[in-house]
């Protein structure tokens, strides 16, 4: 993995019903919120320390929107995958994932548990970035999807958009490919 590799979801406000739809979807290909071994789910505090509790919780937190937060998914009891929260103030918020230390084979999973996501809830979703070499880490994804800028020089692995987007799009790479990907949203990919 490229050591900037990152996933993006920009969504709509998630209800801690969604999130635990979400831990579930996790759940079913192994990567889980509660810690293997413990019965907590993770939380990091700024200071990058491991805060506990309940799964139940931590759902209730995040559709709570109240700030922005860290939590950890676990492959294994000592393997993880860090997510941030934040939440934008518009109705959105955005998951990253960062996948710099994961295997090709983690990586892989958790983008196909994404793109499983985004396309079962394309109502809720406004934006999925997957770049697993971090060729576009520097790029200000925030801002496309908030349409106050248009062009995309560079793509990453998928870009899924919503329609409107992905429409207001200029100079993008002469390899994109544009194709549909759910009601409502579209899939550009440079592969």
């Amino acid at each position: 993995m490229g050591s900037d590799a990152f996933a993006d979801w920009y969504r709509t406000l998630s209800s801690g019903r969604d999130f635990e739809v979400l831990a579930e979807a996790f759940g079913r290909v192994g990567i889980h919120l509660v810690q293997p071994g413990f019965d907590t789910a993770v939380l990091l505090d700024v200071e990058g320390e491991h805060v506990r509790l309940p799964a139940a919780r931590v759902a209730e937190l995040v559709g709570l929107s109240l700030g922005d937060l860290t939590l950890k998914w676990w492959f294994t009891a000592d393997s993880d995958l860090v997510c941030g929260i934040t939440y934008s103030g518009h109705g959105r918020e955005k998951h990253t994932y960062f996948l710099d230390s994961l295997t090709a084979r983690e990586a892989d999973t958790v983008e196909e548990v994404l793109l499983g996501q985004a396309r079962a809830c394309p109502g809720e979703t406004l934006a999925l970035v997957v770049d697993r070499t971090g060729r576009t880490a520097e790029f200000d994804w925030d801002a496309v999807i908030a349409g106050t800028s248009a062009a995309v020089p560079r793509l990453p692995e998928a870009l899924v958009l919503t329609e409107r987007t992905a429409d207001a799009l200029n100079g993008l790479p002469a390899a994109a490919h544009r194709s549909p990907f759910a009601p409502g949203l579209t899939l550009l990919s440079g592969r």
